[in-house]
């Protein structure tokens, strides 16, 4: 089934309270919506919130990839688990409005493919996790 919705949120992990974050990704096929809130708001980890919309058949393009690539980490049997990282956490929506979700503990670097994907759909002068 055609996925409408994909959000990703990310929180660090173990790290001082002054670099400590949660943050949330939504991509749909039109566009993007992306807010970070630090635990504490500073001039090194500020609030930022920021979004894109766009038309673009080549950001279609790369919508379907992300999709393919979310829906692989979806079937993939992940039982791995690291401490002391953030917490990545996937959630879709499909055409019929029907969700799912799946949670990981893990580096968002396990996650390459779908992070190589967005990096190409996020406007260069915007900020997001990429690592």
């Amino acid at each position: 089934m055609r996925i409408t919705k994909i959000t990703i949120t990310t929180t660090s992990g173990y790290c001082p309270v002054a670099y400590m974050y949660k943050d949330r990704l939504t991509v749909t096929e039109t566009g993007l919506r992306y807010s970070c809130t630090p635990q504490i708001a500073s001039e090194t980890n500020p609030v930022r919130k920021w979004s894109y919309s766009t038309d673009s058949a080549e950001y279609r393009e790369k919508y379907e990839e992300l999709a393919k690539a979310v829906t692989d980490v979806f079937q993939q049997k992940i039982d791995d688990f690291a401490c002391d990282v953030g917490i990545v956490d996937f959630r879709i929506v499909y055409e019929d409005n029907s969700k799912d979700r799946r949670t990981f503990s893990l580096p968002i670097n396990y996650f390459a493919e779908v992070f190589d994907i967005l990096a190409q759909m996020v406007p260069a002068c915007e900020v997001y996790p990429k690592e």
